[in-house]
C-alpha cells in the first residue's frame, strides 16, 4: 500500500491517486496536520501495511524529510507550487538533506511518484508488474506511432 502524506489537501495530488488507481495500486491519504504527529502517523501507517510514502511539499520545512526520519521505507517527494512556496523553492526544499527521493513539479511529479511507486510494489507483486509492462508496452506503441506519422 502507498501512503500519500501531506500537510494541507491539494489537488494536484489527485493525479498521484489517479495514476495508482489505474493500475489497481492500494493506496490511502494521510493527512498529518502537524510535525508532532508525523512520527506516530507514519507509524500507524506502516501497521496499516504502507510500504511506501508520496509526500507533498508545500513549505520550505519539508514534510518529505520528516517523514524520511520517521520510516526506512521509500519516500517520494513531489514539490507542489503553494502560496508559501513558488515552485523551484518547493524543489529545492523537496531535494535538501534525507533519504527522499524528488520528483518533477506539480502534475507531472505527481503522476511519475505515483508510477514510481507502482514501479516499486511491483517488484513483489507479479500481477501489478503485468499491469506496469502492459502500460509501458502501450506508450512505447503511442511513442513509435507519433514518431511514424
Amino acid at each position: 500500500m502507498v501512503a500519500i502524506v501531506f500537510e494541507s489537501p491539494d489537488a494536484t495530488l489527485a493525479h498521484a491517486r489517479d495514476t495508482l488507481a489505474r493500475f489497481a495500486a492500494s493506496f490511502t491519504d494521510l493527512h498529518v496536520p502537524d510535525r508532532a504527529s508525523v512520527a506516530a502517523s507514519i507509524a500507524q501507517a506502516e501497521q496499516g501495511g504502507s510500504r511506501l510514502f508520496i509526500v507533498a511539499v508545500s513549505t520550505p520545512d519539508s514534510l518529505a524529510h520528516a517523514v524520511a526520519k520517521a520510516t526506512d521505507k521509500p519516500v517520494l517527494a513531489i514539490p507542489l507550487d503553494s502560496p508559501a512556496l513558488p515552485p523551484l523553492d518547493a524543489l529545492r526544499a523537496a531535494t535538501g538533506p534525507g533519504p527522499v527521493a524528488s520528483l518533477a513539479i506539480g502534475k507531472a511529479g505527481a503522476t511519475n511518484a505515483a508510477l514510481m511507486a507502482v514501479s516499486i510494489l511491483a517488484n513483489t507483486d507479479p500481477a501489478l508488474a503485468a499491469r506496469l509492462q502492459s502500460f509501458r508496452d502501450e506508450q512505447t506503441t503511442k511513442v513509435l506511432a507519433d514518431q511514424l506519422t
